[in-house]
């Protein structure tokens, strides 16, 4: 059967339909468009053979079809489907552009197809339809849906774009599934709708456009996971998640971040494979809840605005660039560039009984105001070679907290203590350098956040005070203020170890000051609070004491 000429349609008296059964071959022959069904003139078009588009456009306007054989169009043709529904059978096959621009298409079973060309309608069905060429695009930026809870599968070779806008890329109950040597592009935006929605990528997953997330109809949800190679590329930001369209993003294999931002804004993730930022570029947490994987990783800028990035196990990053959000959960997460920094003036918080870890070669600066720095249950742990910088404040809030310095620690801000929410105490041990920096007055314990400050190593106090307000410590090594320069104790208790020794000037004006053996000083000004005290067991075994 050949088909030539415009139309099987209606157009006048009283409207019919019609069932074309091909049972052997169907050809579309010669320029230009030939349309099946017409008005309210229905073809039902059951295609059991195969259908040849040799030129031009065959369109499928209105009526409900299947196909169980074979489309073929020829190169520059095209088999469209255009408010008709058609089904297409488990075995069947298209090669050349299928292309859907409004109705609907319902693989049921397997299918294969060479292009899709989708800038409408609805591709639907329970069956798993797999892309076999190059060129497939989904566009539009009306209403154009994925659901039904079927599979679109690119295989090795084949590729496919998304270029929708609005809720032209509709995921409402589908999944994409990119196999290994697949790839596909979102250049434009996806939308979630209701259903359970998936991409799981085996391939390459580019991601070019700006968002996957919610903005119409009912919200759905979309679980994002990357086992190959996910890029984000080209300037600008691409957003996972948004509203209420929750992205679960699970990495685990390669995310380049290759130009601009990649925002993971709501959902609940986790890494446990590598995070690539290139130079200029960051991955950024913006609301989400993402889970970092033992032996996971993050080269480049990781940013952390809000939400949280809970570290499980041992995690190591190049750089961590934070100004909001909470750094939690029991995990060690080692720092290994330079440039890492830890600012804001908001609700901040590193909590959770973790460690960040500065390494040899690495720094870390602090400079939160207000709760902008809020140290709830963590550990800094400074190794030999790292170096940390609190150029701001540090919140002291409820939670085992501590500072170990076996590298350099320089005091530039203002204080560690406690100004919100509810107190808490931190350790601070100095094995190495501690320096204080730069004019004025940097406190050691303030409120009821006291400080535990032990001095094992050498404190510097290159400039201004460095002032020990609240809390219990000690000092086994070394303390050099500098001319015009003062250490003062003013409301602690510090004990002088045995051998301990200080140079400059020392300042005694509240608070205890208890040599212990042989300590020496270079100078000290006492306005108050007391020099001295000696222990020793009664006979009962209980401590008694006599300040002197």
């Amino acid at each position: 059967m050949n088909l030539s000429g415009t139309q099987i349609g209606h157009g006048f008296n009283t409207a019919g339909v019609l069932t074309l059964t091909n049972n052997a071959t169907l050809n579309k022959t010669g320029a230009g468009t030939f349309t099946l069904g017409n008005g309210s003139g229905n073809v039902n078009f059951i295609n059991a053979g195969t259908t040849n588009v040799n030129e031009g456009t065959l369109t499928y306007n209105t009526g409900s079809g299947s196909t169980s054989g074979i489309i073929v169009a020829a190169s520059g043709a095209a088999y469209q489907v255009n408010g008709a529904a058609l089904t297409l059978a488990n075995g069947s096959s298209s090669t050349g552009n299928f292309a859907l621009a409004s109705g609907s298409v319902s693989p049921v079973g397997t299918v294969s197809m060479e292009k899709l060309t989708q800038t409408g309608g609805t591709l639907g069905g329970t069956g798993t339809l797999t892309l076999t060429g190059t060129g497939s695009t989904w566009s539009g930026s009306g209403t154009s849906f994925w659901s039904g809870d079927g599979i679109v599968r690119v295989a090795n070779g084949a590729d496919l774009t998304l270029s929708g806008t609005g809720a032209g890329n509709g995921f409402a109950a589908h999944t994409l599934d990119i196999l290994a040597g697949g790839t596909v592009t979102i250049a434009g935006m996806v939308e979630l709708d209701a259903g359970v929605n998936a991409i799981t990528n085996a391939g390459t997953l580019n991601l070019s456009g700006t968002q996957i997330g919610h903005g119409f109809n009912t919200a759905g949800a979309l679980t994002l996971t990357n086992n190959a190679t996910l890029n984000k590329t080209g300037a600008g930001t691409f957003t996972l998640g948004n509203g209420s369209g929750n992205v679960n993003f699970i990495n685990a294999g390669t995310t380049n971040v290759n130009e601009g931002t990649l925002t993971y804004n709501t959902g609940s993730g986790s890494t446990s494979g590598i995070i690539v930022a290139a130079s200029g570029a960051a991955y950024q947490v913006n609301g989400a809840a993402l889970t970092l994987a033992n032996g996971s990783s993050s080269t480049g800028n990781f940013a952390l605005a809000s939400g949280s990035v809970s570290p499980v196990g041992t995690v190591s990053m190049e750089k961590l660039t934070q100004t909001g959000g909470t750094l939690g959960d029991t995990g060690t997460l080692t720092l290994m560039g330079t440039g890492s920094t830890w600012s804001g003036s908001g609700t901040s918080f590193w909590s959770g009984d973790g460690i960040v870890r500065v390494a040899n070669g690495a720094d870390l600066t602090l400079s939160g105001t207000g709760a902008g720095n809020s140290f709830a249950a963590h550990t800094l742990d400074i190794l030999a070679g790292g170096t940390v910088t609190i150029a701001g404040m540090v919140e002291l809030d409820a939670g085992v907290n501590a500072i170990t310095n076996a590298g350099t620690l320089n005091l530039s801000g203002t204080q560690i203590g406690h100004g919100f929410n509810t107190a808490g105490a931190l350790t601070l041990t100095n094995n190495t350098t501690l320096n204080k920096t730069g004019a004025g007055t940097f406190t050691l314990g303030n409120g009821s956040g006291n400080v535990n400050f032990i001095n094992a190593g050498t404190t510097n106090v290159n400039e201004g005070t460095l002032t020990y307000n609240t809390g219990s410590g000690s000092t086994s090594g070394i303390i050099v203020a500098a001319s015009g320069a003062a250490y003062q104790v003013n409301g602690a208790a510090l004990t002088l170890a045995n051998g301990s020794s200080s140079t400059g000037n020392f300042a005694l004006a509240s608070g205890s000051v208890s040599p212990v053996g042989t300590v020496s000083m270079e100078k000290l000004t006492q306005t108050g609070g007391t020099l001295g005290w000696h222990r020793y067991a009664d006979a009962d075994g209980y401590w008694q004491h006599v300040e002197r």
